[in-house]
């Protein structure tokens, strides 16, 4: 059996142990404290670093928003301009093909006429000889009083409806320029 001294040094031993191992427990956990509040400061730098980089992201996507409605005003004016454009076109292109019928029908008309009355002018020179002469220095007088005093012309009609063109309305932007936040200060982080 163990003696009494035994015994003692034995818990005495224990108890140097335990001592020992409740002081490395101790710097241990004054240790981890440490380790965790850099750690918290570090989280907390991140989570300022990433709050703004979030609003910078935030402002720089408004402001893309903000042009690209911009950009979808001016095409919209831009394709009214084109439906204006289309319809002057057609417009013309009608007018042109009217005046093209009328001509084709009054170049019919006028090489007839133009035929009858060289016909008809050349029988009545046979047979009113004298009366040409007096109707031709008529024509000639006449043509005189005409280049001195022009008759009225009468107004051509309206040939279309003219189109209606749009009225650019500029876009206003709702976002200023966009500038990226200037980075935030972390400790222990180079500038």
């Amino acid at each position: 059996m163990p003696s009494l001294t035994d015994l003692a040094n034995d818990i005495n031993n224990t108890l140097t142990q335990i001592q020992t191992n409740t002081q490395n427990s101790a710097a241990t956990e004054a240790t981890i404290e440490g380790d965790t509040s850099d750690i918290r400061t570090t989280l907390h730098a991140l989570m300022t670093v990433d709050q703004t980089d979030l609003a910078s992201i935030s402002n720089g996507i408004a402001a893309m928003i903000d042009q690209q409605k911009a950009t979808n005003i001016l095409l919209d004016y831009e394709r009214k301009q084109n439906d204006t454009i289309i319809c002057w076109l057609t417009n013309i292109a009608n007018v042109l093909c009217e005046s093209l019928h009328v001509q084709e029908q009054q170049l019919k008309v006028e090489t007839g006429i133009a035929c009858s009355l060289n016909e008809l002018k050349q029988i009545l020179e046979l047979v009113h000889g004298t009366a040409a002469v007096e109707v031709m220095r008529m024509r000639k007088l006449q043509r005189e009083i005409e280049a001195c005093c022009p008759p009225p012309q009468p107004e051509p009609s309206p040939c279309f409806t003219p189109c209606s063109e749009p009225k650019f309305r500029p876009y206003d932007p709702q976002v200023p320029d966009y500038k990226p936040l200037p980075m935030p200060n972390v400790p222990g982080q180079p500038k």
